[in-house]
């Protein structure tokens, strides 16, 4: 792909109101995604707390999460006097960090107790580190996603056995 072609596509976004562009030619991929006000010249807000929302209910073989938005989840049925788990989602695109520098440790590790407004970890978007933070105690159950991996906005991240 050359770079007139990389141009066009990046005046074709700015004219348009498409909110993603992927284009491959060549066994080269090259995706372009508009996230609202990261196109504004201002310094950016501190981003809100990720949403948390019940984990779906388990399906006999079924290994995946098939319901990649929030609003699409169904509550799984609480366990007798337990609250549901629930799951912690990307609430953008991008690099997800389970800790603050490389070499550092994590924020959080399975099994570990968190507080409401606690850190979890960081995405990176358009070389802006938000937080992920959780919106109740409890204990994070499990880690969904991998450090250094690129996550969409919806992904699961974490499991919270609330408090």
């Amino acid at each position: 792909m050359d770079l007139k072609l990389i141009e066009r596509l990046l005046e074709l976004m700015d004219r348009s109101t498409a909110e993603e562009l992927t284009v491959q030619e060549n066994g080269v991929t090259i995706r372009i995604a508009r996230h609202g006000a990261a196109r504004a010249a201002v310094a950016p807000m501190p981003a809100a707390p990720m949403p948390v929302v019940p984990a779906p209910a388990a399906v006999a073989g079924a290994g995946t999460d098939a319901s990649p938005h929030p609003e699409q989840t169904r509550p799984a049925a609480p366990a007798a006097g337990k609250a549901a788990e629930r799951i912690i989602r990307a609430g953008m695109t991008g690099a997800f960090y389970r800790s603050p520098t490389p070499g550092a440790p994590p924020f959080v590790e399975a099994g570990a107790a968190v507080r409401d407004g606690q850190t979890l970890a960081l995405l990176e978007a358009m070389k802006t580190f938000n937080p992920v933070e959780c919106d109740g105690d409890g204990t994070i159950s499990a880690v969904h996603a991998e450090d250094g991996a690129m996550v969409e906005a919806g992904d699961p991240l974490f499991s919270l056995r609330p408090a």
